[in-house]
């Protein structure tokens, strides 16, 4: 069973009497997942050329046209592999095999 099905039967148990608040918080603090769920299908997928240099200074505390620049000062490589999927963000490409 899912942290999610777990949690949920908990709230339901609860509500119900079967569990009294102790035993609730209890439970619930047990069967709390340690990486929660991120709805990231609710959020658009990140793209740099879409971003302006005021939110790219807000977000990355870098202005924009000196991104480039921190990636060759980093030495981050112009491509990326990795076992899933193939993906492009802004200049740098990541290939997922």
């Amino acid at each position: 069973m899912a942290f999610a099905e777990v949690h949920d039967a908990l709230v339901y148990a609860f509500a119900d009497g079967y569990l009294n608040e102790e035993e609730f918080l209890i439970l619930n603090e047990l069967y709390e997942p340690v990486n929660p769920m991120y709805p990231y299908w609710e959020f658009q997928p990140f793209c740099l050329e879409n971003m302006n240099s005021s939110e790219c200074l807000a977000e990355f505390r870098v202005k924009k046209d000196d991104i480039p620049l921190v990636a060759e000062c980093l030495h981050i490589p112009d491509r990326f592999v990795c076992p899933q999927v193939r993906f492009a963000v802004g200049w740098k490409v990541f290939v997922c095999l």
